[in-house]
């Protein structure tokens, strides 16, 4: 018997550089180039999809995008489209902003012009302008928007119909130019790797959009063309999942998924791992023989799969009669999948069996069209949730006949991909077969889930049993009750005790008194005002025939009235009463005092003040009671008006008190502070005090009393001070008045509430009161010194020598107690630090006796070795200049450029001598110097400059020569043409175009001469280039031959920069006279090549300026 073994694990649910060429070549040999192709898909192009399009996320309005690229033009499988590989001029690209605006448009820049990327090692370094060494000089575009860029390009206008992107780079930087990479991305990208024996060693990152993000290693895939795309279903979208995953005969792919070359921005594209869980049962339908329910319950939607194992041999085998099941679960909860209780064969089962089923969620398809071979496999790993299970992947290439499966055709237990081996193998499909039969090209589809869990049940053997409903409106399982009229009562479905609400296998509906409410609700409310018929019906959705019935009669009663009347209490006699009223509710409702148990009488009498609790209620219908608490308060017959209180007036004892009352037809006694009860309402000649006073009805008990308080008329004034301190003159008094009707004087001398910057000493402080001049407050203060003064004597500072730490510092203080630190460390008594190196230092007294800090700062330097030297020039480079060197005994040197260490160097030409002085007993501590032999001539340089003046019909031009040297006293020009003039500034015309080299010469009083030659064609000076050149190679090694650099040419605007290999501007001129003559900063630049941007406006003819601009770069050697 042959047995055929399932695992169901195969269930789902529903660098500081730049971004591309980086990720689709990672080296050099890699083939990767995205392509642009007419008639096949728009990808990249004007008119693009959505999913065709090149997109740039911008997050922040600070964000900013650097980018560059090239082409060429393609070659296809038959070899036309005019293939030559090279650069393709003048093809339009742009970029469009999130809300459709084109914010930028131009051409793909050719090679030497700003954004052009000649070179892998350019695309990988990125932009110069990040400070990428080896880098290209970027484009640059600062967003207004965020969300998604499109950059996108327009071959077909150039009747290109394969266009090759060999080299790009898009990097996106943060507002300190941090790159923020995983924000490039496409739902389609359309790579070549220009021929199908070239591998793909790329890697790409799908983002399913809320679960996973996975890194897909092509592993040297060889397809030529083909277009990476992910998507949720594979080749199709029937809804058939069997169907929708299986690869096929044809171009069957569709792009759903963002795919990006980086993980995309953790922040921009988050994921949310899911947990499933699942369990299941097995329930017998009701009325119907050996019918069954598989149930299982989810929190997830999904793809469900299973099989019952009627043998229970844990194998899946049709022989046996097994039978698999499967379902897409498109929500959480229960499914039932229905189950006639047969076999395979068609016989009904009898005992015991087995269920073993799988769901899985976050399914990710990998449909790829006309792919020849794929002989290493895949490698997939996920990047995103961290921790997540390595996915598993599978496939159906059952309908796949060409070419050779190399893991087999179908592969639905799953394949685990490694850091050293990839899943799903082929080789020989695709074009190989039949390069023209694109109908006859294989899709061939791979797929993996984000999530799977499975669950089992052993030994399931259902019993069989009726649905029974009950209903509960006080969660009570009877059939009938009775509420109270007005309440709102819930009904609920119940099924042996327990909540058997189940929408999936059951139609609910419900009726109230015959009226229909609302279907399929685990629970009604409804208002109950009249005896009611409550019935539910509950129709099995798989066994139609199978319906049950409950009904519920509710009885209604009115619910009880109660009210009641008080009878309050006076001056705490106890001769209170309340009298309750019942009505409606039933006869046998009965009045029930919580505070008297067992005493149900309607009035109760004699009551002290307090809370009483009465309840109305039927034993019968404790839910129709109505209750009530009540509040007794004692009656009062004192009523207080007012008290009229009168403080004193500056301590004297003339305050007063007055009570007034409400009620003045009554008689009323008063007690002041204690006192016997009088008629008095008032007293007089009162202190500062606390009183009280008692008043009473006359005859009666009842009584009131009130506390209150005698004050002065003007309150305390209230002094205080601030010492001085460390003799810092800062010392204050502060005085606080009641009002503003006080006059303050310090040492009898008027002065307002403060006193600033005193110094130690004692000061009275008098505050008169103008209102009662009688009020005076005063008070003697005396400011102190909280510590002595002191300074700092002497400070001692001895340098470090040679960069060694051999400095010292040494603090000298007056006679007292102190402690120093230094530089933040612990407070000691050491006043002298000795080993100090080169650097800023702090030192900080502190005064034992006071706490008072005092800090004072120095300096160490280095101090250098000394020598002298002396230098004489050269004369007319006859080689005649001298170098003498000083030396101090203990000291030797070396020259540079030859071994000799004497000290003296003569019969020198012009140019630099560098050599080391270093002392014997220290070779470490040196010091190098450069001194450079100047020419007698030095200041004698030759220079000019040219530009068109006027050009005839017959085509004479003249052309104007400016003479710029300096330090002559002659100068000749030779023109090139044969002719010679000795003015300062020529005017000379050239009779026919041509190319003429200009030589000036100048001399000097010495003899000594200098010359400079250019040359130029006349017919680019008087066109709108103006001749503009650049050299490529200088020497500034001070032989006045070729020692400086600078714009050859004419034109009336120019600017040229050069830049160092770290990309700063080393020159910058805007002046066709000036020249780089090789320094940077004042010291010499190194032997390099420097790039160079040259952008020049000329003249076009027609009133108008062209712009042109020059990248390259120029070599300096010495």
């Amino acid at each position: 018997m042959k047995r055929i073994f399932i695992i169901l694990i195969f269930l789902y649910p529903g660098l500081t550089r730049s971004e591309g060429t980086r990720e689709l070549k990672p080296n050099p040999s890699s083939k990767g180039n995205l392509l642009l192709l007419k008639g096949y898909t728009k990808f990249g192009m004007y008119g693009a999809t959505s999913k065709e399009q090149i997109k740039i996320r911008i997050a922040d309005l600070s964000e900013k995008i650097y980018y560059g690229l090239s082409n060429k033009n393609g070659l296809d499988q038959f070899g036309v489209n005019n293939d030559n590989g090279v650069f393709v001029p003048n093809i339009p690209f742009r970029i469009r902003a999130p809300s459709g605006l084109v914010v930028y448009s131009s051409v793909i820049p050719s090679s030497g012009i700003q954004g052009n990327i000649s070179s892998y090692g350019q695309a990988v370094a990125g932009p110069l302008q990040l400070g990428n060494a080896g880098g290209y000089d970027a484009l640059e575009y600062q967003p207004l928007e965020t969300g998604d860029y499109v950059i996108e390009f327009d071959p077909v206008s150039k009747n290109i119909v394969r266009l090759n992107l060999p080299f790009f780079d898009v990097t996106v930087v943060n507002s300190v130019k941090v790159p923020q990479k995983g924000r490039l991305h496409c739902q389609g990208w359309q790579i070549s790797t220009e021929s199908y024996t070239n591998p793909f060693d790329g890697k790409v990152y799908p983002y399913d959009g809320s679960t996973s993000v996975y890194e897909v290693d092509f592993n040297g895939m060889q397809p030529w063309v083909f277009v990476i795309n992910f998507n949720s279903t594979g080749t199709s979208k029937t809804g058939n999942f069997l169907e929708d995953r299986v690869s096929k005969i044809g171009n069957y792919t569709f792009a759903e998924y963002e795919v990006f070359l980086n993980p995309p921005d953790a922040v921009l594209y988050p994921t949310e791992p899911k947990k499933l869980e699942m369990n299941g049962s097995v329930e017998k339908v009701d009325c119907l023989n050996s019918q069954f329910c598989l149930n299982f319950t989810t929190n997830s939607e999904g793809l469900l799969q299973g099989f019952i194992d009627l043998n229970q041999d844990h194998y899946f085998d049709t022989l046996d009669g097994d039978i698999y099941f499967e379902k897409t679960i498109t929500s959480p909860g229960t499914v039932c999948i229905p189950w006639n209780g047969k076999d395979s064969k068609g016989k009904l089962v009898k005992g015991q069996f087995n269920i073993s089923a799988a769901l899985a969620f976050g399914v990710t398809h990998l449909p790829l069209y006309d792919v020849e071979h794929n002989v290493n496999g895949y490698k997939v790993k996920v990047i995103r949730p961290a921790g997540a299970t390595p996915p598993v992947i599978f496939w159906d290439d059952s309908r796949i006949t060409e070419g050779t499966a190399l893991d087999g055709s179908v592969n639905l237990a799953g394949c685990l991909s490694s850091a050293t081996t990839g899943c799903h193998r082929w080789k020989d499909r695709g074009s190989i077969n039949d390069p023209a039969a694109y109908d006859k090209q294989e899709t061939i589809n791979t797929w993996w889930y984000s999530t799977i869990t499975t669950t089992s049940l052993l030994n399931a053997n259902p019993s069989s049993h009726d649905v029974k409903l009950s209903f509960d409106p006080s969660l009570l399982s009877k059939k009938d009750t009775t509420v109270c009229k007005g309440d709102i009562v819930d009904f609920y479905v119940f099924k042996d005790g327990v909540n058997h609400f189940n929408p999936t296998k059951f139609q609910y509906n419900w009726f109230v008194d015959g009226t229909p409410m609302t279907d399929n609700l685990r629970m009604q409310s409804y208002k109950i005002n009249k005896a009611t018929e409550i019935i539910v019906k509950a129709t099995d959705r798989f066994a139609t025939s199978c319906i049950s019935y409950d009904t519920l009669h509710a009885l209604v009663v009115d619910p009880v009235k109660l009210t009641a009347s008080v009878t309050e209490p006076p001056c705490n006699n106890a001769t209170g009463s309340i009298t309750i009223l019942l009505t409606e509710g039933t006869p046998n409702k009965k009045i029930y005092w919580t505070e008297f148990p067992g005493n149900s009488y309607a009035t109760q009498n004699n009551l002290q003040k307090g809370t009483y609790h009465i309840k109305g209620m039927d034993p019968k219908y404790p839910r129709c009671a109505a209750d009530t608490a009540i509040t007794l308060n004692e009656l009062n017959g004192v009523s207080v008006d007012s008290l009229e209180i009168k403080s004193t007036s500056c301590n004297s004892a003339d305050g007063s008190a007055n009570l007034r009352m409400k009620d003045l037809t009554k008689i009323y006694e008063y007690s002041w502070n204690g006192s016997s009860f009088g008629n008095g309402s008032s007293i007089s000649g009162l202190n500062i005090g606390n009183y009280s006073v008692k008043v009473r009805e006359k005859g009666t008990v009842c009584e009131d009393s009130r506390p209150f308080v005698i004050k002065k008329d003007s309150p305390d004034v209230k002094i205080s001070s601030i010492n001085e301190l460390c003799q810092n003159g800062k010392g204050e008094i502060n005085v606080i008045l009641p009002d503003n009707n006080f006059n303050v004087t310090y040492n009898n001398i008027p002065g307002g509430i403060s006193k600033v910057n005193l110094s130690a000493g004692n000061y009275l402080v008098k505050a008169v009161s103008t209102v009662y001049p009688g009020c005076v407050f005063d008070t003697a203060i005396k400011i102190t010194n909280t510590s002595p003064q002191f300074s700092i004597k002497n400070l001692n500072i001895v340098s470090s020598n040679c960069y060694t730490s051999t400095g010292s510092a040494e603090i000298v203080m007056p006679a007292g107690n102190y402690l120093f630190s230094l530089n933040s460390g612990s407070f000691s008594t050491a006043q002298k630090w000795l080993n100090l190196g080169v650097g800023k230092y702090q030192i900080k007294i502190k005064d034992i006796g006071s706490g008072c800090i005092k800090d004072t700062s120095f300096e160490l330097k280095n101090t250098d070795l000394s020598f002298t030297y002396q230098s004489s020039p050269d004369l007319c480079y006859s080689g005649k200049g001298s170098v003498k060197v000083n030396l101090k005994p203990g000291q030797r040197m070396t020259w540079q450029d030859t071994s000799s260490t004497t000290s003296g160097r003569y019969h020198l030409h012009s140019k630099s001598y560098t050599f080391t002085v270093s002392e014997l007993s220290n070779p470490l501590c040196k010091t190098e110097k450069t001194v450079k032999v100047r020419d007698s001539v030095y200041t004698l340089k030759a220079n000019f400059s040219f530009r068109p003046v006027s050009a005839t019909n017959n085509g004479v031009k003249s052309m104007k020569f400016t003479n710029l040297s300096y330090g002559y006293v002659w100068s000749g020009w030779q023109f090139g043409d044969g002719k010679t003039s000795t003015e300062k500034d020529p005017v000379h015309e050239y009779i026919s175009d041509g190319s003429f080299q200009v030589k000036l010469v100048v001399m000097d009083s010495f003899g000594c001469s200098g010359r400079v030659q250019r040359r130029f064609l006349t017919s680019e000076v008087f066109d709108n280039s103006c001749g503009i050149a650049l050299p490529n190679v200088f020497s500034p090694n001070g032989d006045l031959q070729n020692d400086d650099i600078g714009i050859l040419g004419w034109a009336p605007v120019v600017e040229l920069k050069i830049f160092n290999r770290w990309g700063e501007v080393v020159f910058r001129a805007t002046e066709i006279p000036e020249r780089w003559n090789g320094t940077y900063r004042n010291e010499e630049s190194p032997i390099d090549v420097y790039p160079y941007i040259l952008n020049w406006q000329c003249p076009d003819g027609n009133g108008g300026m062209t712009k042109n601009q020059k990248v390259a770069d120029i070599t300096l050697v010495r």
